[in-house]
């Protein structure tokens, strides 16, 4: 069945599949034209589109697709829809900051000015496959000209209704750490924290 994923630049943007899908049948991209003719914007989406955030721009929204293959051999991608300088829809895959290593991608925002940021982290596997006692902490990204750029801020995340909450790790051992609201690309201090008070 075809599904709306967003709109973008006042385009409607639907995810579909060619056949019926299986556990390694690609998404399809569609944009829908006013006089409501599909046009596919890509044939594959670098695996099944499940699952897209809310974004606070027109002109860009937010997705992660992929493949089955297990919590340590994620496929997991973000995917990017956004309208480019001359209203064209543009797709993009920014590739993982950490190259070839598994990637396990938190979280992912659109701020109302269209900038893109992410919650990143190593897939916190060991050598023999399986997931580490201890998740590593997660870092704070911003998508810049199609790359991945660290924002120093790491700590562990959490997804709520009302945005995505961070307790920041800090160096100070007296504030240990630091509870953020990050809603629509704003940044706000909320409380201190003794420590920390949810994982991924």
């Amino acid at each position: 069945m075809p599904g709306l994923l967003g709109i973008v630049g006042r385009t409607p943007i639907v995810t579909a599949f060619e056949k019926e899908p299986d556990r390694s049948t690609p998404s399809v991209l569609f944009e829908l034209e006013a006089d409501g003719t599909a046009r596919k914007l890509i044939g594959d989406a670098h695996g099944s589109i499940f699952l897209r955030w809310p974004s606070s721009s027109p002109d860009a929204l937010v997705f992660l697709a992929g493949l089955s293959g297990g919590v340590c051999y994620s496929t997991a991608n973000a995917g990017v829809v956004s309208a480019g300088a001359g209203g064209e829809l543009e797709v993009s895959f920014p590739r993982s900051p950490f190259g070839d290593e598994p990637t396990s991608i938190r979280s992912l925002q659109v701020a109302a000015d269209g900038t893109v940021g992410g919650t990143l982290a190593p897939i916190g596997c060991d050598e023999e496959g399986y997931p580490e006692d201890e998740p590593p902490l997660a870092e704070r990204y911003l998508l810049k000209d199609g790359k991945w750029e660290p924002t120093g801020v790491k700590g562990f995340d959490v997804q709520t209704a009302s945005g995505t909450i961070l307790v920041e790790e800090v160096e100070d051992p007296i504030d240990p750490g630091s509870l953020f609201v990050e809603s629509a690309g704003g940044r706000e201090l909320a409380t201190a924290v003794e420590g920390p008070v949810g994982r991924p």
